[in-house]
């Protein structure tokens, strides 16, 4: 019978490196083949991690974008606001302004109308009275001449005391509007 031995001892030198050779040569391919698939492996994950920090980039683009819009119009809508407050204080002013001037001419009309009435009244007193009476009737007219001044100047002021609590009430809701979202 032939032994391992022996089966080894006829097989040249050189077939011994052949078929050292060849075991080497497929151990290198199964190396290869596993590093192969490592390397598609991490081109795969190199892939994914790329594709979802795109996503994660555009996700973030956007809110950004949005944000900015958002801010955008968060501050256009405040400047309108302001300046509609603006607007309503001017014209409030305005209004106030033309209301005083009637006043003032409604004013100026009494104090006419006054001092006619007592002029009228005193021309009338002095004919129809006695001296005595006269003067009585004469201080009655003027008494009343400046009582009637004295309510028109406390009208004046009423009236631009209130015109002023007017604007100032608009202002306050106007500012509180324009600085509200």
């Amino acid at each position: 019978m032939i032994t391992a031995l022996a089966i080894l001892r006829r097989v040249p030198v050189l077939g011994w490196v052949v078929l050292a050779l060849g075991l080497l040569l497929g151990a290198q391919t199964l190396r290869l083949s596993a590093s192969q698939a490592d390397v598609a492996r991490a081109k795969a994950e190199t892939s994914k991690v790329r594709a979802e920090f795109g996503a994660y980039r555009e996700t973030q683009e956007r809110n950004a974008r949005q944000a900015l819009e958002s801010f955008a119009r968060d501050a256009a809508l405040t400047a309108k606001k302001r300046q509609e407050a603006a607007d309503a204080e001017h014209l409030a002013r305005q209004a106030a302004e033309a209301d005083a001037a009637r006043l003032r001419r409604t004013a100026g009309q009494l104090q006419r109308y006054s001092a006619d009435l007592a002029t009228s009244l005193g021309d009338r007193a002095r004919d129809t009275a006695t001296a005595s009476s006269c003067e009585t009737a004469d201080a009655r007219i003027v008494r009343l001449s400046l009582v009637v001044g004295a309510l028109d100047d406390f009208a004046a002021e009423a009236a631009g005391a209130a015109d002023s609590a007017i604007r100032a009430g608009q202002l306050c809701v106007a500012s509180y509007d324009a600085l509200t979202p």
